[in-house]
């Protein structure tokens, strides 16, 4: 069954899982979001792919207009981003979120035992695809 219906709180589930990985940078946080939690988009994410011939395939695709989704999940990115910071979960540091202990005790505690099976699927593609994506220059990304 899944129990997650929010999705502020699908993401900042997201999020929290993302800055684990040790991506703070808020534009990447912003590009992993959009490709994570887009089911379309992260069931086309190939593990051990680079993010180079993802990123070609996904903008290839007639069905995936990126922008617009990127632009859609962006306004979700920000309301998530306010609640986790004044949950005291995250700090905004200049363009980078950092994960407080507070957002790290959530992570091992809860987000884990979440009876969602989306955000089972979700977490498992986040380290594969954002590891992917830290070996890349921002610009590169960004352009992507």
């Amino acid at each position: 069954m899944d129990r997650v219906y929010n999705n502020e709180i699908l993401a900042a589930c997201i999020v929290i899982a993302i800055l684990k990985t040790g991506i703070t940078d808020i534009t990447l946080l912003t590009v992993c979001l959009t490709l994570v939690m887009d089911d379309k988009l992260r069931n086309k994410y190939v593990v051990g792919e680079t993010f180079q011939s993802y990123a070609k395939r996904i903008v290839a695709s007639t069905d995936s207009k990126i922008n617009n989704k990127y632009k859609d999940y962006l306004i979700l990115f920000t309301n998530t981003i306010v609640i986790l910071s004044q949950n005291n979960a995250v700090e905004i540091n200049g363009k980078d979120i950092i994960l407080t202990d507070i957002g790290g005790s959530i992570y091992s505690h809860n987000i884990i035992d979440i009876p969602s099976n989306r955000l089972k699927d979700i977490l498992k593609a986040i380290p594969h695809l954002c590891n992917s994506i830290a070996k890349c220059d921002i610009n590169q990304v960004s352009y992507k």
